[in-house]
């Protein structure tokens, strides 16, 4: 019965959703601008009665969004919710028991924020698994227009594909090193962003909480045009020009008992209708670990350097289709390919995800076949492409 009182409140929350279609704030801007108000924009939405520009609206609002200001006082709340089928008879889904077949619900994210001059604030909450479990609890600063300090609980940009929010997904999972790094930590942050470079810098308890030392995260990017590749997977609602992200990332974790480091970059690019996007890591000897990705159980090994590769292209204006290939580096031998086919059915926060993903190892390994859908928005406001 604990069930039905969390699906109502996220119903609730659903109903509270902003249109899909609502501006996203810019790289270094407030998100308290009146320019981030569909109110607020002086411009008429254009016709476009004979369909000869695709992608006018997008450009329309990249448009509205540079012209920003500050002062606006801000609430939203609202929810997503992904839930899949999923089917398996391979030995990296049973592990040797029965055939795997049967719905998950691997996200119910309900989030509220609220701004006021130069702070905002952000809590929420995932209830996918019949309790209320604490994500994000942050509150940001604005030091100046473009630099800002983050202090809570929050998810730690390292790669582009840890930070997409859920509903951006193609496939039924992130990336390996996107799910490694898809965690919250309780710290601090300072971030500066303008049009064409940003830095995160973070300074985290890490995975032993408030016992001694503690984890520093590091992420740098320069973008092309306006505020480079978008934060999705793959290409659906992307501009007609070249954008492109080049990140690097450093982490260095002293809460185990060796100092690990890792090194990491990754580049992100859309066009038109394709996307492509490729990660890499260099774990020292001691960085290495085991975790899950929802069905399957992973390890990435220390003094090792796994990286991927995803490509996609738009089938039609509400079609899209991604191939992805990642090489672990570890003793297993472990190569995940995936293959995601995604259908947007209106302009509203909504996907359907067909993923098939073949694990080749040396131990458990096989085929998954999923389908599932993507409901909601787990925000509101995005400060351009990315988080805080």
């Amino acid at each position: 019965m604990k069930d039905v009182p969390i699906l109502a409140l996220t119903l609730c929350a659903l109903c509270s959703l902003p249109s899909a279609g609502s501006p996203l704030p810019k790289g270094g801007a407030s998100p308290n601008d009146p320019a981030n108000d569909p109110a607020n924009d002086p411009l008429p939405a254009p016709t476009n009665p004979n369909g000869e520009d695709p992608w006018a609206e997008l450009d329309r609002e990249l448009g509205v969004l540079g012209r920003a200001q500050h002062g606006r006082d801000i609430s939203s709340f609202g929810a997503v919710v992904r839930a899949f089928y999923s089917f398996s008879d391979a030995d990296i889904a049973t592990l040797g028991a029965e055939d795997l077949s049967g719905f998950a619900v691997d996200d119910v994210d309900m989030y509220y924020e609220v701004g006021q001059g130069d702070f905002f604030g952000r809590i929420q909450f995932d209830l996918s698994s019949g309790n209320a479990v604490l994500e994000d609890a942050y509150a940001t600063m604005w030091v100046t227009h473009q630099a800002r300090i983050t202090v809570g609980q929050f998810k730690v940009p390292v790669l582009r594909s840890n930070t997409i929010d859920p509903e951006r997904l193609a496939f039924k999972d992130r990336t390996v090193l996107g799910t490694l790094f898809d965690e919250w930590q309780v710290g601090a942050m300072f971030a500066y962003v303008d049009d064409l470079f940003g830095l995160w810098a973070a300074q985290t308890n890490g995975d032993n909480g408030q016992v001694s030392d503690s984890r520093t995260s590091v992420r740098a990017e320069v973008v092309s045009y306006e505020s480079g590749a978008p934060l999705i997977e793959g290409s659906h609602g992307a501009s007609e020009y070249l954008l492109m992200t080049i990140g690097a990332a450093y982490v260095n974790d002293n809460t185990g008992p060796d100092r690990d480091t890792i090194w990491g970059g990754d580049v992100a690019m859309s066009m038109g209708p394709y996307s492509a996007a490729a990660e890499w890591m260099d774990f020292d000897d001691g960085a290495g670990e085991s975790f899950s990705q929802r069905i399957a159980n992973l390890t990435l090994d220390g003094n090792s350097k796994p990286w991927s590769l995803t490509f996609g292209t738009l089938l039609a204006d509400d079609w899209q289709a991604l191939v992805r290939g990642q090489w672990l580096d570890d003793t297993a031998d472990t190569q995940v390919y995936s293959f995601a086919l995604n259908h947007f059915p209106n302009e509203g926060p909504v996907s359907w995800v067909l993923d098939v993903t073949n694990y080749d190892r040396e131990g458990p390994d096989g085929v998954i076949f999923s389908v599932g859908v993507n409901v909601g928005l787990s925000r509101r406001l995005r400060i351009g492409n990315e988080l805080y």
